[in-house]
């Protein structure tokens, strides 16, 4: 049943069709058929592809940014001398509205494309093209089908050396390494050992979970604890200096985690917008 597509009118009417597809790849030994099927999906949500980070033009995107400060400074300009958490909550808008812009303008989205294997090659389409039509040729003995699939799986395996030497020799960063890992990874995980407690195991996640929270955050109630008597104490209040610019960078751009938040705007991001962006940004601090 995978050699043949079924159709009738009704399904002809909706605008289902079907081709030989003799530009993909083929998994076997005659064309692939390509069937379209209209499921109605433009009434669903659509979600946007990410950002492809490596894209990213640093030129384009410090030019935009400069002509979305504009915007930016006009917003600061009406902030009252001490502002209000609306007032705060449009600047800071404003400021990732200006980020999104420029990001949109010099970065590229990761649009999911099908590419097939990537070590196919010109030399892997020639040999099953060969294949086909030695398998079609009423001529053709078992022996030449035969000689024609060795000749198939030798082209392959060749394609495939030399596509992934050709990967290694492109590394330049240890971080290429720790990807390539990834490339002979194997499916599934060994089983997490089970936790002893007492004469008891317990092998299900919750029962650990639950263990651990007893075992290690639960405090046991002790009997000398000492009695605080503390004396209220009027007007309270904590001294709070000012706080630099320079602190407010290091806070913001220094830490490690570059997960980008719901904005999708990450660290390294506020850091190529900083020179344009940085004192309207402390102002939120």
């Amino acid at each position: 049943m995978i050699d043949l597509s079924w159709a009738n009118s009704a399904l002809l009417s909706l605008g289902i069709s079907s081709e030989v597809a003799t530009d993909l790849p083929p998994l076997a030994d005659h064309e692939p058929i390509l069937t379209t099927i209209q499921w109605g999906t433009n009434d669903l949500p659509w979600d946007t592809p990410p950002l492809c980070w490596s894209t990213l033009n640093d030129e384009l995107f410090r030019e935009t940014i400069q002509g979305e400060t504009r915007h930016v400074d006009w917003v600061t300009s009406t902030l009252s001398p001490h502002p209000s958490p609306a007032q705060l909550d449009e600047l800071a808008n404003s400021i990732t509205q200006a980020i999104s812009t420029a990001l949109e303008a010099s970065t590229k989205r990761a649009y999911p494309r099908p590419c097939g294997h990537k070590w196919w090659n010109q030399d892997c389409t020639r040999v099953v093209k060969t294949l086909r039509r030695v398998a079609r040729d009423p001529t053709s003995t078992p022996e030449d089908i035969r000689d024609a699939k060795q000749a198939l799986r030798r082209v392959v395996r060749h394609s495939k050396r030399q596509f992934w030497h050709s990967k290694v020799d492109e590394f330049e960063e240890p971080k290429d390494v720790f990807n390539a890992v990834k490339w002979n990874r194997t499916e599934g995980t060994l089983p997490i050992s089970p936790l002893k407690e007492g004469d008891r195991l317990h092998t299900s996640t919750d029962d650990k979970a639950s263990y651990l929270v007893r075992a290690l955050l639960q405090k046991a109630s002790c009997a000398e604890d000492v009695a605080l008597n503390l004396e209220p104490i009027n007007n309270p209040t904590l001294p709070f200096p000012v706080i630099t610019e320079k602190e407010i960078y290091t806070a913001v751009i220094k830490p490690k985690n570059s997960t980008p938040g719901k904005d999708g705007i990450t660290t390294s991001i506020l850091g190529k917008a900083w020179p344009a962006l940085g004192p309207t940004i402390s102002i939120l601090y």
